[in-house]
């Protein structure tokens, strides 16, 4: 199964790329530190976003016996004793002109991802195309790649470009890998359609298959599920009753549509063996306004894309509309859902695979929340702790002595690890105890925070000259 560095669960990096080519916006942000999809075993996902939220509501919640939890701290001389990464390799330039693209700095490395199975580095690229229509009206248009580069020398391996000679061109494009090295990439084009491409780890295009498109209000998402199939959700616009339809598609791996459905609602996450609903109505304001309800009904579907069940949440609790903002899913298929409920806490209920509500528990609302094993971890940069939960009750807690910064997440690297990017340092987590496995020094003259992957000891990061950089961590 893979994410969403997406970071939806979108990278930094993506939300980047959408703000400097200006691409139309069919990928939501999300509203609250998000979480990344990922299995350990299989697949991951380059997905990872985050910030907070504040409007108030009221709630309660339970605590875990203090007996149960293992507590463990990092202090201010520890993290000074962080591995220093030593640059292995640099590619070539890869933002190169072309024919179609005139000027090289207008292009963006929108993600890169490491897959150690194939010894392959792949590079997720825009790049800006100058193009004026016939009202002389400047379009953001994109020719957009992937690059596979040798894990162990950095030159290219080969290279595929999603524009085909004389047809469209990328207005916005979301790329998750498989940790078998199978990339998915989609592609909103410039005439209107909007496809998915299955690349395999040679280059070589395994298939393509077109999503529904209803209007420039659509939002899109898909996920690599637990047994390996595609699942793609095109949230189309509200109606005149606030009510949002979507339609769900869901391939085998092979690329053959297994089944398809239409859905109301809003989609708050496509993960593991769940796809995830807010399927309440928007509301009108005073002024006239929509937006989202409280107290809104969730509703759950399996692979099926049948509905498992739905839950209406207590009369305070907000969710916000964005994909994967802080909403899990188990391996068994119980489910997290993440709530507003004061100014200064979020809620997260737990249910059961069939839908009953086990808990509630309060989490400060700036913490980050990503998947662990069968649990969750949470890291909050105001109490600069990281906590360890099952459905039971916390595991452990980890306390760190350093300051988050506007690149802090808390994500999930293709080894399985939690990784946690604070101002000065990266720290690699064992996620069933939350023992630092290592921590590497994150300097931003070096090393571009939002766009990196780790794996197996090494960094692999972009900058601004255009290359892609391995650094070795000894």
């Amino acid at each position: 199964m893979m994410a969403s560095n997406n970071k939806l669960s979108y990278t930094c990096g993506a939300l980047l790329a959408a703000s400097l080519l200006g691409a139309g916006c069919i990928a939501p942000g999300s509203a609250h530190a998000a979480t990344t999809n990922s299995s350990v075993s299989s697949v991951a996902s380059t997905s990872s976003t985050s910030s907070s939220s504040s409007n108030t509501a009221s709630t309660t919640t339970n605590s875990s016996p203090a007996n149960a939890v293992a507590t463990t701290a990092t202090s201010a001389t520890a993290s000074s004793n962080g591995l220093q990464p030593q640059k292995a390799w640099a590619s070539d330039n890869l933002l190169t002109t072309s024919a179609l693209v005139a000027d090289a700095s207008q292009s963006v490395m929108a993600d890169t991802y490491v897959v150690p199975a194939k010894k392959l580095v792949y590079v997720h690229i825009s790049q800006l195309i100058q193009n004026t229509g016939a009202a002389k009206t400047q379009y953001s248009w994109v020719v957009d790649s992937l690059k596979a580069l040798d894990q162990n020398t950095g030159k290219v391996k080969w290279t595929y470009t999603f524009h085909e000679s004389a047809g469209p061109y990328t207005l916005y494009s979301l790329a998750k890998f498989t940790a078998s090295g199978t990339a998915y990439v989609f592609q909103s084009f410039s005439d209107n359609t909007y496809r998915l491409y299955s690349i395999n780890s040679s280059g070589e295009l395994n298939w393509i298959r077109s999503l529904p498109r209803q209007g420039d209000g659509d939002i899109v998402d898909f996920e690599v599920m637990q047994d390996g199939s595609i699942v793609a959700a095109v949230q189309h616009d509200y109606n005149s009753k606030g009510i949002y339809t979507t339609d769900l598609l869901r391939f085998q791996a092979g690329g053959k549509l297994l089944n398809r459905t239409s859905v109301q609602g809003q989609v708050l996450g496509i993960q593991q063996n769940r796809i995830l609903f807010n399927a309440s109505p928007l509301v009108k304001d005073k002024s006239g306004i929509w937006g989202n309800p409280y107290s809104p009904q969730i509703a759950v579907y399996d692979l099926s894309l049948k509905k498992t069940f739905a839950y209406k949440l207590p009369k305070n609790a907000y969710v916000f509309s964005e994909s994967n903002a802080g909403q899990l899913v188990m391996p068994d298929g119980s489910v997290v859902i993440r709530a507003e409920a004061t100014s200064t806490q979020d809620k997260l209920y737990g249910f059961s695979p069939t839908g009953t509500l086990l808990w509630g528990r309060l989490i400060p609302v700036d913490a980050f929340v990503q998947p662990a094993g069968s649990g969750y971890a949470t890291y909050s940069p105001s109490t600069m702790t990281l906590d360890l939960y099952s459905f039971k009750g916390k595991i452990a807690t980890h306390s760190f002595n350093e300051l988050a910064d506007e690149t802090t997440d808390l994500t999930t690297n293709v080894n399985g690890n939690l990784m946690l990017n604070l101002a000065q340092r990266t720290y690699v987590i064992n996620p069933q105890t939350l023992n630092v496995a290592l921590s590497f020094a994150t300097d931003r003259d070096w090393i571009d925070p939002f766009v990196k992957s780790y794996a197996d000891r090494a960094v692999y990061t972009t900058l601004n000259d255009g290359k892609v950089y391995r650094w070795n961590l000894k």
